[in-house]
């Protein structure tokens, strides 16, 4: 950021270097939901083994994978809160992700959590090998095969 701030824009490029970065930033959000919400769902409805609680952690941040008991008008379903805790300093992480939103998605760390994306993938296949055979048909399709 401190680049940019010195940098010498003149209206114009502001107004278009705002619209490519709020566009950027959709993209990476709907892609952080799509990817997090698929993997979720191919556990849930693969009714995978499901840990107590499990924490896949690397120098940039932290996957939280959260078994929760979900109550709707007295029928109790077992679920999966998945929380991304990013390490901004090494003595300073925050809760910047919650599948469940229970902490709001806010614009500026939706960067940070789209970069993390190959640690959580890393933390499926750690804490959830199994899963590999279940999004075997989403690879096929991406790889038109």
């Amino acid at each position: 950021m401190k680049e940019l701030a010195s940098q010498k824009l003149n209206p114009e490029e502001i107004v278009t270097h705002l619209i490519r970065g709020s566009e950027k930033v959709d993209r990476m959000r709907k892609e952080v939901e799509c990817l997090i919400r698929t993997i979720a769902g191919l556990i849930k409805i693969e009714s995978l083994p499901m840990p107590r609680f499990s924490e896949h952690k690397t120098e940039q941040c932290s996957w939280r994978f959260t078994p929760v008991n979900t109550d709707d008008h007295g029928i109790v379903t077992r679920d999966l809160e998945i929380y991304c805790i990013f390490h901004f300093t090494p003595k300073n992480s925050g809760i910047v992700y919650s599948l469940k939103k229970s902490v709001p998605f806010h614009s500026k760390y939706v960067q940070h959590v789209h970069q993390c994306l190959p640690d959580f993938v890393q933390g499926v296949l750690r804490f959830f090998p199994e899963i590999q055979n279940q999004w075997e048909f989403l690879l096929r399709a991406s790889l038109n095969i």
